[in-house]
């Protein structure tokens, strides 16, 4: 018998899944599902077969307990299924002479700003590094956070790739470590500030109060040349909106979230909520 988590997420795979093949009645087809009875997967009204499950699992070439995943971590862990293998973020491909072109202008240190459930009133700070190795954009995010009630210092340190498709960056992250842990950043440029801002959507896993997945809007804000990296570092943390780091544009970016305490929710009873959010900055 199927769990209700299992049926909430298996439709959101599948519809996942669904668009990196031709056409949901294809994937029908391949599995040799009737099309109205597909269509029930879909949206969620009827739960597929053990056998029908084994048959889309060898489809997508993933493993059958991957399509009642957490929908994020399907995400994250399996694109490997429609040619970018994202497993750790060195299986991302080489971006192409045309990318490097574009990416290079992002080349650079950049002060990154999100919210968590973890503090959902304050603004997290972090420090990334965007440079070129290998025919790569590459990334390194460093946080260093206290936290406001313990005093207890947190240090994380992530390792990334970023591709370019259409006009949005996709930013793949994994901590290094015996725990993988992977993150998602789909960033756009923010042409009103003339560059120096990016803005976007990020998603990952917090641990506190207790681990889940997390979707939260972000903004980066490019360090000047004149900007010591000690000082980047020296601004990681978690601050009130009205603290120093914490300048008019980014408070603004935030001030909607912040009232409300309106974080992207958890996956569960929300998760299409937060799909939808991945969807509209991935465009059609």
């Amino acid at each position: 018998m199927p769990s209700l988590q299992d049926r909430t997420n298996i439709p959101i795979n599948l519809r996942f899944l669904c668009q990196h093949r031709k056409s949901a009645s294809a994937v029908a087809r391949a599995v040799n599902v009737n099309r109205q009875q597909f269509e029930k997967y879909l949206s969620g009204r009827s739960f597929p077969s053990g056998n029908v499950r084994h048959r889309l699992a060898m489809h997508f070439k993933i493993p059958i307990d991957a399509l009642t995943d957490d929908p994020i971590a399907l995400n994250l862990s399996f694109r490997d299924t429609i040619g970018e293998a994202v497993a750790t973020t060195h299986q991302l491909p080489h971006n192409s002479v045309d990318e490097l072109s574009v990416l290079r202008k992002y080349l650079g240190a950049y002060q990154t700003f999100f919210l968590t459930p973890a503090w959902p009133d304050r603004i997290h700070v972090g420090l990334v590094f965007v440079s070129e190795a290998d025919q790569r954009i590459n990334t390194v995010f460093f946080n260093r956070a206290r936290d406001p009630e313990t005093q207890a210092l947190h240090r994380s340190r992530l390792d990334g790739t970023i591709i370019l498709r259409g006009e949005r960056l996709f930013l793949m992250e994994k901590t290094r470590g015996t725990e993988d842990r992977f993150s998602e950043t789909i960033l756009f440029p923010s042409h009103r500030h003339s560059g120096k801002y990016l803005t976007g959507m990020s998603f990952g896993v917090t641990w506190r109060p207790h681990r889940m997945p997390f979707a939260s809007r972000t903004i980066w804000r490019r360090m000047s040349a004149s900007d010591s990296v000690r000082a980047g570092i020296s601004n990681c943390g978690i601050y009130h909106p009205t603290a120093r780091p914490i300048d008019p544009i980014v408070k603004n970016f935030f001030s909607s979230d912040l009232r409300a305490y309106t974080m992207t929710q958890p996956l569960g009873s929300t998760a299409k909520d937060t799909l939808s959010n991945l969807a509209a900055f991935r465009g059609p």
